[in-house]
């Protein structure tokens, strides 16, 4: 495994793919490959180069059937929300469940101290990736994938180096892995086993590109594979006692990030029918939202200083995140004893690319009341 900072490498693969795009006639392929190109120019961007910006006039005069191609975006934006309020119910009582719970403890499970963080050797750094890999049996996933591949250096990035990304040219089945401030910490070999989920799920998809963008674009599911490598990777440092301080601070870390992505779930789940369905709170003011909402929290001012922040336009993200962090909470501990060969996460595995299933969760006792127990257990 190799650490690159150079997006030259990225550069070459961009414009292959822009090339290909007058190529393509199916419209699902078109926005499959789309997306890829459009998170590739933003890689590209975040890691310094700024004069490579996505435009859209650039894409649409290579795309055949422009018009078809943003009426089925726009077809995948209203699904996801007409199957979101078809499950409206589930979504509020199960999220209001666990954000009833969350909201009384939060404040005892994040100790706030600042830690001072161990630098490790790329030997050190590498045997602990694959060792974690190798205990979930996962050792050909690391040799296919990373024995002769770059993983990228987001250096140019903003903030804490928790985070990374990866993008995936579904055509080609090709996938690029970037952690954003990488220094051989805990956290940076957090943010790539994060992404290691994401390749793992995506290099593991079979499904047609329709299926493909439906996973994408319409269902909460696409976050549970690399959480779910999270759990098992903070489950696996403490059991091995590695670095134990700086591992409870990263599962802290981590509760934290859920919770608020869980408190934008639940923003989100107040809303009515109409003002979902209608795409109405793409509009909203933050004093709008708070004026709609607001007295439905116990605390009116952390609430106005989360919707000061508040991406409301983004639907999507929140419930992604939120139920990515809910279902691999459940796979992970079922993982953790019996593997990826268990019949729960083939099941799972196998919902990608389908509507949300409600059923899924009933069959299994994946409710909110066994989230509370095992997050009070973590």
């Amino acid at each position: 495994m190799t650490i690159e900072s150079n997006p030259k490498v990225l550069t070459e693969k961009l414009y292959k793919c822009i090339k290909s795009l007058g190529g393509i006639s199916s419209v699902e392929e078109i926005v499959a490959v789309n997306n890829y190109i459009f998170n590739l120019y933003d890689a590209i961007e975040s890691m310094g180069e700024e004069q490579c910006r996505y435009n859209d006039d650039t894409i649409y005069s290579s795309i055949k059937s422009p018009r078809n191609y943003r009426k089925k975006l726009d077809i995948y934006e209203k699904s996801l929300l007409e199957d979101y309020v078809r499950n409206q119910d589930f979504h509020k009582e199960f999220i209001d469940g666990i954000y009833s719970y969350v909201e009384e403890v939060i404040d005892k499970i994040y100790s706030g101290m600042e830690i001072e963080t161990t630098v490790l050797s790329h030997k050190d750094f590498e045997e602990i990736f694959y060792d974690f890999l190798r205990e979930y049996h996962l050792e050909d996933f690391f040799n296919k994938f990373y024995s002769d591949r770059a993983v990228f250096n987001n250096i140019y990035s903003i903030g804490d180096n928790l985070q990374g990304f990866s993008i995936f040219n579904p055509v080609l089945k090709d996938c690029d892995v970037f952690v954003n401030n990488f220094d051989y910490t805990l956290r940076s070999l957090f943010a790539l086993v994060h992404e290691s989920g994401h390749v793992y799920d995506l290099l593991n998809f079979d499904g047609d590109m329709r299926s493909f963008n439906i996973y994408f674009y319409t269902t909460f599911y696409n976050e549970v594979v690399s959480k779910m490598f999270e759990k098992l990777f903070i489950h696996y440092l403490i059991d091995k006692n590695i670095l134990p301080k700086e591992s409870t601070n990263l599962l802290e870390c981590n509760i934290i990030d859920n919770y608020d992505f869980l408190v934008g779930s639940y923003v989100f789940s107040l809303f009515d029918d109409e003002t979902i369905l209608s795409r109405r709170f793409k509009m909203m003011s933050p004093d709008q939202i708070f004026n709609l909402i607001g007295k439905k929290f116990s605390d009116e001012e952390d609430i106005k200083d989360f919707l000061s922040d508040f991406d409301v336009v983004n639907f999507y993200e929140p419930f992604n995140y939120t139920y990515g962090d809910i279902i691999s909470m459940f796979l992970a501990n079922i993982v953790k004893e019996d593997g990826f060969s268990n019949e729960i996460v083939k099941e799972f595995m196998s919902l990608r690319g389908k509507p949300f299933d409600v059923s899924f969760f009933d069959r299994h006792s994946f409710n909110s009341s066994e989230y509370n127990k095992l997050l009070e257990k973590q």
